[in-house]
């Protein structure tokens, strides 16, 4: 199990690591959900996935029990920086 914690504190600080980088760009609005669509995603994690937010506002990744994922290895789910069609 705590191969399973250290995975998860990983994905968090990728996930932290990617909104700091997006926040130093005026031209990035949102940020979008991404899941893995595999055997292994729960329907909440695929529920998210495609899913905007204002980047001053993404949801605290990877997912929690708390927050309704169930993935058997845990929430994969990754956020990327939307580029708007004209930059």
């Amino acid at each position: 199990m705590a191969d399973m914690r250290e995975l998860q504190k990983m994905r968090r600080e990728a996930f932290l690591r990617d909104v700091r980088q997006a926040q130093e760009f005026d031209f990035i609005e949102q940020m979008e959900i991404v899941s893995v669509e595999d055997a292994n995603t729960c329907a909440f994690c695929a529920a998210q996935n495609g899913k905007r937010y204002p980047k001053a506002s993404v949801p605290e990744l990877p997912h929690s029990e708390a927050d309704g994922c169930n993935c058997v290895i845990g929430c994969r789910c990754i956020v990327i920086a939307v580029v708007p069609d004209d930059f």
